[in-house]
């Protein structure tokens, strides 16, 4: 019976092999042709504010959408606790009647996201969301970065 190689080499379509072992010689490790940006962005929402914070992501999404950003995401924690140093709850400095949303937007590149970015800032359908009188959270403690990202599925 034929061993099988250590590494495995699927065909890119473009004539280059990208091989999965990590201390193949004779296929050395390239950077994929694709390699996104993600933005993420964390924000402690009102539990009695939570349909408000949907309707307003949901519309926002949409823009950011339209604007050229690949994927928008919105989720609400359902297994979060306090840890011992830090943790979702202490980041945001939790309240008792809140809960807390992880947000992210895929672009293609950097470059993307900054483009895209200056014209969902720009958009004149989200200026009554970014007056903190209408937002259903409390913005001095959402915290947020864009990320590169190293690992993709």
């Amino acid at each position: 019976m034929a061993r099988l190689p250590l590494c495995y080499q699927p065909f890119d379509g473009i004539g280059r092999v990208f091989c999965a072992s990590l201390d193949c010689a004779s296929h050395p490790r390239e950077k994929p042709l694709m390699s996104h940006y993600v933005d993420s962005i964390v924000v402690p929402v009102p539990k009695a504010k939570l349909d408000a914070y949907k309707a307003m992501s949901a519309r926002s999404g949409a823009i950011w959408k339209e604007h050229g950003a690949l994927q928008y995401w919105e989720a609400v924690a359902d297994d979060i606790k306090p840890g011992k140093v830090t943790s979702f709850p202490q980041a945001v400095q939790l309240k008792d009647d809140e809960t807390v949303v992880v947000a992210w937007v895929v672009f293609a590149s950097r470059a993307e996201r900054d483009r895209i970015m200056e014209k969902v800032m720009a958009d004149p359908r989200l200026a009554d969301m970014m007056d903190p009188a209408n937002q259903p959270f409390d913005g001095q403690r959402m915290f947020w970065g864009g990320f590169e990202s190293i690992v993709e599925l």
